[in-house]
């Protein structure tokens, strides 16, 4: 078996989950419990009519260890599909990257208190926060 596949991979981002669709080559078809999203196995698995496996990633954004990260404007969801026909000690034969971006706005910059207080020295920054949270893909009112 060479580290080569060729894989059909559909990936559906939504609000707070996503939904990955797994195309197995027939000849592979018999180490679908070898693939993984992050650490979460495949939620189903079915063999199609042409021999091959369908494997599906139905997760929530908070399991499977993906990483957030707040980049400028976006709230990105990373994580790695990877496939391990070794035990977990060996490395992965086949790592395909998972990103997941969205729009993301303070809204307490819409609808809340905060504000920077006045310095009390040149070096020094004081903001007043309320509690807040960030909106994704939410409409945003003011």
């Amino acid at each position: 078996m060479g580290t080569q596949l060729y894989l059909e991979i559909k990936v559906q981002c939504e609000k707070d989950s996503i939904s990955i669709t797994l195309t197995i080559p027939s000849r592979l078809r018999q180490y679908a419990a070898r693939y993984f999203l992050g650490n979460c196995m495949p939620s189903r698995f079915n063999v199609l009519p042409s021999g091959e496996g369908k494997a599906e990633f139905n997760y929530k954004l908070a399991d499977c260890n993906f990483k957030r990260l707040m980049k400028g404007k976006h709230l990105i969801y990373k994580n790695e599909l990877t496939f391990r026909p070794r035990p977990r000690s060996s490395p992965a034969a086949y790592v395909y990257p998972i990103e997941c971006v969205y729009p993301r706005c303070l809204l307490d910059s819409v609808k809340g208190n905060s504000r920077f207080l006045p310095r009390y020295h040149s070096s020094a920054i004081i903001l007043y926060l309320q509690s807040f949270k960030f909106g994704l893909g939410e409409e945003v009112r003011g």
